[in-house]
């Protein structure tokens, strides 16, 4: 009877690790940037439900849309750097190390928190369901879209707009 099985060597690993070296880069800059603006983002749209932002509506609503733009900069640009780390776990995907231990192994070892979804799930041509997991751009999209309804909606039904 044929042996189907296939051992990993240690060189196997050796390759995934230094090609998580290769890609990375600056996967931690980009990653805490976006972690930052997406704080941003979420004290302007928080501010937008006190009292105070009443008085300055059209202000506060702009620090939104610029609290939007930049979280939305900083999850591409993450992204891409994803795009090309999610490569390299496909590529050695039957490597013995997993995906946060072959970061740690690179020496990142905060990889683990990094939002990196499969291959295929970057450029949008895959099919997607409810039950995927997007890529970073695409959920802030969609917060976006969500946040956008709400300011529109409180701003119908207040009279603030038209």
């Amino acid at each position: 009877m044929p042996d189907f099985s296939f051992q990993i060597t240690p060189e196997e690993n050796a390759a995934y690790v230094a090609d998580l070296k290769a890609v990375v880069q600056d996967a931690p800059e980009l990653w805490a940037a976006f972690l930052r603006e997406s704080a941003v983002l979420t004290a302007a749209y928080g501010y937008l439900r006190t009292p105070e932002a009443a008085q300055e509506w059209p202000s506060a609503v702009s620090r939104l849309i610029d609290a939007q733009d930049r979280t939305r900069a900083a999850a591409a640009a993450f992204d891409e750097r994803a795009r090309e780390i999610a490569q390299v776990h496909e590529r050695h995907l039957y490597a013995e190390l997993g995906c946060a231990d072959a970061l740690r192994a690179a020496g990142y070892p905060e990889g683990e928190a990094w939002h990196v979804v499969e291959a295929y799930q970057y450029g949008g041509r895959a099919y997607s369901s409810g039950w995927d997991v997007h890529p970073l751009e695409a959920q802030v999209r969609r917060l976006i879209e969500d946040q956008d309804a709400h300011v529109a909606k409180v701003g119908r039904l207040s009279g603030m707009t038209g």
